[in-house]
């Protein structure tokens, strides 16, 4: 066994519950250094998108389907945005406001960012690396740069990732924190899929491109700009079709810029630090594991609302009351069916 998963071994072992015991945290809520939960770049013009609260958006039970796929567009990338790592609502309860959002988040905590590259749009004549910051619902400019990526991709394609800050989760989780950022990056995922359906995009995740070429084209490496380590997750194309997800980025990094705008915002005045999550954050970034090819089964669904409306009002279980919170016994075994055998693995 190499050394790496030896390690991912260990790290699932040493933080594990057990009966007797709990997982090695701080073992309270340290309030003086709860982390920001909105990245923002100082320095780095922006763009504010449109609300698309008003967009008409397909039923859920259709997002399945093949739907036509719309242009890409500032109104239609706001949407995709909006309807996956935007805000949902502001909850308030003893004088204290947060918000809530459309993908779901251990604790609230929302460890990942989003990431774009964008061919020549929005009022620029090059192509942009973006950062998506959900708190004022805009896109902040990294850099403008040329690049022919766009010809070996359908039209209206884009690239789109994620990456992770463990320290929003290291807070409070302690040693457990990589589980959790890795949870969240799972529950973005699946976000950004659900409203590219709205759509009718598709999205290609990129199994052949590393974690330092992902630091690399969101900025990452560039350390002077970053008080908190920040560590890719996983990258996409979205485009109105599937792609090869092998494609190369190789070009498209060299052209980029060496440095880009915007220092980003401390999010704490101090740290914890627990030396686990660095050994399991190097151990991960050696290890590809490239996607299985597998089909999607499609169960039979009931009618339901509009997409936006199942989107906007995800909660956490915790909400859930029996008075308000029932299913038909229909939708119930709709939900089984999604799960039970979700997927044919192709061999």
């Amino acid at each position: 066994m190499n050394k790496a998963l030896q390690t991912v071994f260990e790290y699932h072992e040493t933080t594990k519950h057990a009966q007797q015991r709990y997982a090695r945290s701080l073992g309270y809520m340290d309030w003086a250094t709860q982390p920001d939960p909105f990245r923002k770049y100082n320095g780095a013009s922006s763009i504010e998108l449109p609300i698309a609260m008003q967009n008409a958006t397909p039923p859920y039970h259709l997002l399945d389907s093949d739907l036509p796929p719309a242009p890409l567009l500032k109104e239609s990338l706001s949407q995709l945005l909006q309807f996956s790592m935007g805000i949902a609502a502001h909850k308030e309860s003893g004088g204290s406001t947060w918000a809530v959002r459309c993908n779901a988040s251990s604790g609230n905590l929302h460890p990942t960012e989003t990431y774009l590259v964008l061919p020549p749009m929005m009022e620029s004549t090059q192509s942009t690396v973006r950062h998506y910051a959900p708190k004022n619902h805009e896109l902040e400019l990294h850099c403008n740069f040329n690049t022919s990526l766009w010809d070996s991709l359908p039209k209206d394609s884009f690239l789109i990732g994620f990456s992770s800050i463990t320290w929003r989760e290291v807070w409070k989780y302690g040693e457990r924190a990589f589980r959790y950022t890795q949870l969240d990056a799972g529950h973005a995922w699946q976000s950004l899929e659900v409203s590219a359906k709205m759509l009718g995009w598709k999205l290609t995740r990129l199994d052949a491109i590393s974690d330092s070429d992902i630091n690399t084209l969101f900025g990452i490496k560039q350390k002077d700009r970053f008080f908190e380590d920040e560590n890719a997750d996983m990258i996409f194309v979205a485009s109105p079709e599937y792609v090869d997800s092998t494609i190369s980025l190789d070009t498209l990094l060299e052209e980029l810029p060496l440095t880009y705008d915007g220092i980003a915002n401390r999010l704490s005045p101090t740290m914890q630090h627990w030396d686990i999550i660095p050994q399991i954050e190097d151990a991960t970034t050696q290890m590809q594991i490239a996607q299985k090819n597998v089909t999607r089964i499609k169960p039979e669904r009931q009618a339901t609302k509009e997409s936006k409306q199942i989107v906007l009002n995800r909660r956490s279980i915790h909400m859930m009351h029996k008075e308000h919170s029932n299913i038909s016994k229909e939708h119930f075994h709709s939900i089984l069916s999604s799960v039970a055998g979700l997927y044919i693995i192709h061999i």
